[in-house]
């Protein structure tokens, strides 16, 4: 029996117990919240992660989670952004050549890069601006999300490689440095 479903059946035994047992399992889930965010903050990476624009106390640790706290899991930022499913697979056939999304991925990752990615857009200038040009492109708005959390999982490879905090100047730095030249 799945957790979710069993405050329904509890309901069934009767309304003394079924209240016991529903305030019993809000507590349960509140000690598990409590215990989650007391791992993360004892965590070595912590505070890599909760500098990141708007991660909070949500996201910070579910990211940490999902990307694993293991610096040499992964070779390169690409093979990161393959199991993260941000980066774009390309579908041939013939003459025909398409990009879509990557359905072999680790879904709980990509769902959560994707949170962060729309949330990041809300205090960090530059994903705010990177996202609307890529509605500007014509691209739908999971599209969009999408390509920013492919640019945010090249940057946590980053801080991960050099063990440090998120900082919008290094990186805007570095964007400049590497930005096309106009002639």
């Amino acid at each position: 029996m799945l957790l979710h479903e069993l405050p329904w059946v509890l309901l069934a035994c009767g309304p003394s117990f079924s209240s016991y047992s529903i305030m019993l399992l809000s507590l349960v889930y509140h000690l598990h919240t409590q215990f989650a965010i007391l791992v993360f903050l004892t965590h070595a990476d912590s505070k890599m992660f909760g500098s990141l624009p708007r991660a909070g106390k949500r996201l910070a640790p579910r990211l940490l989670a999902e990307i694993g706290d293991d610096p040499d899991r992964y070779a390169d930022a690409a093979s990161l952004q393959a199991l993260a499913g941000t980066s774009p697979v390309l579908f041939e056939s013939g003459n025909y050549s398409k990009p879509h999304r990557r359905y072999a991925c680790s879904k709980p990752l990509r769902n959560a890069l994707q949170q962060f990615a729309w949330q990041s857009t809300q205090r960090a200038g530059w994903a705010r601006d990177y996202y609307q040009r890529k509605r500007k492109e014509g691209k739908s708005h999971t599209v969009a999300v999408r390509a920013l959390a492919n640019v945010w999982v090249r940057i946590l490879f980053a801080m991960r490689s050099s063990h440090s905090c998120y900082c919008a100047a290094t990186f805007e730095e570095a964007q400049r440095k590497h930005a096309p030249r106009a002639a």
